[in-house]
């Protein structure tokens, strides 16, 4: 059992070989009493992790930003798609419009 503080009450090696042991070098998971997992990987980060309520408010801006890059670009390809297939020409300029402002954007 390594000791990383009083909270911590199991320490997992990744990589071991399954003796217990843990692999030269290699990271580790520690389960604290609170029940968060840390990764321990020697002198890098010393077990230390990002509290929840920023690590939730990160994850959702991680998301946010994900889903409207995804969206943009889906409409982008939306517009392509019309302003090359129509053969109207109303609907080809209008779509060739947006294409290029969103460029600018």
């Amino acid at each position: 059992m390594a000791s990383l503080g009083s909270a911590v009450l199991t320490v997992l090696n990744v990589g071991s070989q399954g003796d217990g042991q843990p692999a030269p070098g290699g990271p580790a998971l520690a389960l604290s009493a609170s029940g968060r997992v840390t990764i321990v990987d020697e002198g890098k980060m010393n077990g230390q992790f990002i509290p929840l309520g920023p690590c939730k408010f990160l994850l959702a801006a991680h998301l946010t930003a994900s889903a409207g890059w995804i969206g943009a670009i889906m409409a982008y390809l939306a517009l392509g798609i019309a302003a090359r297939t129509s053969q109207d020409a109303q609907t080809v300029r209008a779509a060739w419009i947006a294409l290029l402002t969103s460029q600018t954007i």
